[in-house]
Formats: structure tokens, C-alpha cells, sequence
């Protein structure tokens, strides 16, 4: 039979951080695509009145011992303020360039960091 566990992280470590305006961070995700894309811009994560994009550093002997004893390394974590949850958002004002937004509400990952960010850094 196979043993299985939940070991939740210990402690998560955040290297960089970037706060913004929801606008500057919708900017942000726009400059990274080309000016005449339509359409579909990528993903973003919300939870507990913020919205954010998570970058994780690539994994090294370190950080991979680390990750096994309960420590999770995030690189950085760009965020801004949005009290409302919406499933799609437009990057562009003429709605030319959408997002799609996931609630990690129930995560057992970002709920805890997105409330230490807004405790923390808000």
C-alpha cells in the first residue's frame, strides 16, 4: 500500500517584490506581449483582495534541499490591489487583450501569502 502524506510548506521565502497599481501591473503584463496581439494575454492569480503574478527561481541544489525540509523560494512576486474577484480582466481599455484570473482563495499556498502581503507590504 502506498503511504500517503500532506506536509504543507514551513516557510516561504520572498526574494524581490514588486507593488503596484492595478493599472501599472496591467501595463506590465502588456508590455511583455506584442503591441498588435489580440486576444489572450496569459494567466494571473487572485486571492484576498489581490491580484499577482508569482516567478519562482530555477531549482538549484539549495533550494531543492530546501524545498524538501519545507521552504519554498519565491524569486518574485508582482501584486497589486483588487478587492473584487473577476474571472477575465482587459489589459487593454479597448478590451483588445484579456487575462484570465484564477482564485486561489482556498490555496493552501497563496492564501497564506497573499494575506501576509496584505498584512505586510500593503
Amino acid at each position: 500500500m502506498v503511504d500517503i502524506s500532506y506536509e504543507p510548506f514551513k516557510k516561504i521565502i520572498v526574494k524581490t517584490y514588486s507593488k503596484m497599481a492595478l493599472d501599472s501591473f496591467l501595463s506590465s503584463i502588456d508590455s511583455v506581449n506584442d503591441p498588435g496581439q489580440k486576444g489572450f494575454a496569459g494567466y494571473v492569480s487572485w486571492a484576498n483582495g489581490i491580484i499577482f503574478s508569482i516567478f519562482f527561481p530555477p531549482a538549484s541544489e539549495l533550494s531543492l534541499g530546501e524545498y524538501v525540509n519545507g521552504t519554498l523560494f519565491v524569486d518574485n512576486i508582482m501584486f497589486a490591489p483588487l478587492e473584487e474577484y473577476n474571472k477575465i480582466i482587459n489589459v487593454r481599455k479597448d478590451g483588445s487583450l484579456i487575462i484570465t484570473v484564477y482564485d486561489e482563495s482556498e490555496s493552501t499556498l497563496y492564501n497564506p501569502l497573499t494575506k501576509w502581503i496584505k498584512e505586510t507590504l500593503m
